[in-house]
């Protein structure tokens, strides 16, 4: 089969690839975890028929009847293919909102925005409405505030989606290339990052996690407390991680040379790194701040710059406060904290942006 052909409603409609969404197929999980990491020329349409199949499978009924209808939509017309101009493409390709426009409508399916810095893709359904948060980055660092008080800073090209309902029944994210997490406690409900490669699940901690797929490479180095990593492939052999050591997943490829293996299992390479202190690997988020009698609407310019979040002012008055200091390896909402102590303002966060004021 031509998959190389294919555009990301032709994955949404294909089984096996819907198996590998749902991970209710070993083989097809490990067929396309393969292919995807063969073919990185087609990230971004995997990436885009990932997401459609998300939005369909949220509470939106009968999927396959959905799926047929979908497919049925896109054989009869290529007038349910459109094209996004937002984005730079090396060729025209297809995008749906098809769902919109298919003369036997979706189920449920009526909503879809696009944004370059965040996308939000929402579904609603007679019963309740469903809602997943999509964010990416481009040429910068984006850093943003989770709703349950968990930090993430996600580095140049780099992509988090937050599932349905985070923070109120699950604290699961997916993630695409490279991030700092810095995780709000709860014992009841761990925080749970997810990627092509492996699964991270957290209580309270601090840590970095790089995907290479293009090398099959998975790479979590943690700061503070304590992780458990499974692997995709064989989630029933967890890794445990503690501060200042980095686990390192190479998912095993065929490339016709003989290789020892365990069973039937390929043997994919595993294993645990010390780091040195000073290790220059999470340098591109810790970086010292020199503050030297600035005002607040200088040092919020600085802030704003290394982390990548919007900071706005509700009064005039407080941009004048002036502050000294020196921070280091420290997230932006500890330095606010600790320039409140020293002369007060209030701050908020709302909608992923931080308010101060007197």
């Amino acid at each position: 089969m031509r998959f190389n052909e294919f555009q990301a409603e032709d994955f949404v409609c294909d089984q096996s690839f819907q198996e590998y969404c749902l991970g209710t197929n070993s083989h097809s999980v490990i067929f396309w975890e393969n292919w995807i990491s063969s073919h990185p020329q087609k990230q971004i349409d995997i990436e885009e028929a990932t997401r459609l199949f998300a939005l369909l499978s949220v509470n939106q009924g009968n999927i396959k009847e959905q799926l047929w209808q979908l497919k049925k939509g896109l054989d009869n017309s290529d007038a349910f293919r459109v094209q996004v101009s937002s984005r730079k493409q090396p060729k025209p390709r297809r995008w749906l909102p098809a769902f919109l426009k298919i003369s036997v409508p979706l189920a449920a399916a009526s909503i879809f925005l696009l944004a370059y810095q965040r996308r939000w893709f929402s579904a609603a359904s007679s019963s309740k409405n469903s809602e997943i948060n999509y964010y990416h980055t481009g040429e910068g660092k984006q850093t943003l505030v989770l709703d349950d008080g968990s930090l993430v800073t996600l580095q140049k090209h780099s992509s988090l989606t937050l599932h349905d309902h985070f923070s109120s029944t699950n604290r699961t994210v997916f993630l695409k290339g490279q991030a700092y997490f810095n995780v709000s406690p709860n014992k009841n409900l761990p925080f749970v990052v997810q990627t092509n490669l492996t699964r991270i699940t957290v209580l309270s901690t601090s840590f970095s996690v790089r995907e290479d797929l293009e090398k099959g490479i998975s790479e979590t180095i943690l700061i503070s407390g304590k992780v458990v990593v499974n692997s995709n492939r064989h989630p029933e052999d967890p890794v445990t991680i503690l501060p200042h050591q980095k686990f390192v997943y190479q998912r095993f490829r065929d490339n016709g040379l003989p290789k020892p293996s365990i069973g039937n299992r390929p043997p994919d390479e595993v294993g645990i790194q010390k780091l040195e202190k000073g290790n220059s690997e999470i340098s591109w988020i810790r970086k010292k701040i020199d503050i030297s009698n600035q005002n607040l609407e200088q040092i919020a310019a600085i802030l704003q710059k290394w982390y990548g979040i919007t900071i706005l002012f509700d009064d005039k008055e407080v941009k004048s406060y002036r502050y000294t200091g020196v921070f280091q390896h420290e997230n932006i909402l500890s330095i606010l904290k600790t320039l409140q102590m020293s002369y007060p303002f209030h701050f908020r966060v709302a909608d992923n942006k931080i308010y101060i004021s007197k």
